[in-house]
C-alpha cells in the first residue's frame, strides 16, 4: 500500500506500507530520513520502532491493535523540518 501522507483505513499483518516525502521547498540538496512509530491510539502514545528507518515498513504481528505512523525529516544546508503522518489501525 502506498501512503503519502497516510490515508489507509486499516492495515493488515504482512502488508508493506510506503510513505512518500511529498514536495518540499528549500535550498538543495534535500535529504530525507524516516522513522516509523507504533501508537496506542492514532497519533497518541507513540514509540519508535527500532530499526524501522526506511520509507517502507512491513506490518508485523506485534503491531496488531495499534496504529502506525511515520515521521519524515527533511534536511538541507540551512536546517531541518519534520512531518508526522499516521495510518489507520492494524488488524490481524
Amino acid at each position: 500500500m502506498a501512503l503519502g501522507p497516510f490515508g489507509a483505513a486499516a492495515n493488515a499483518v504482512g502488508e508493506t506500507l510506503t510513505v512518500f516525502p511529498g514536495v518540499w521547498d528549500g535550498a538543495t540538496p534535500l535529504t530525507f530520513a524516516y522513522a516509523w512509530v507504533r501508537c496506542s491510539r492514532p497519533a497518541s502514545g507513540c514509540t519508535p520502532l527500532p530499526g524501522a528507518s526506511d520509507a517502507r515498513y512491513v506490518v508485523a504481528s506485534a503491531d496488531v491493535g495499534s496504529s502506525l505512523g511515520a515521521v519524515i525529516t527533511v534536511t538541507n544546508p540551512y536546517g531541518q523540518a519534520s512531518l508526522a503522518t499516521y495510518a489507520g489501525p492494524v488488524v490481524p
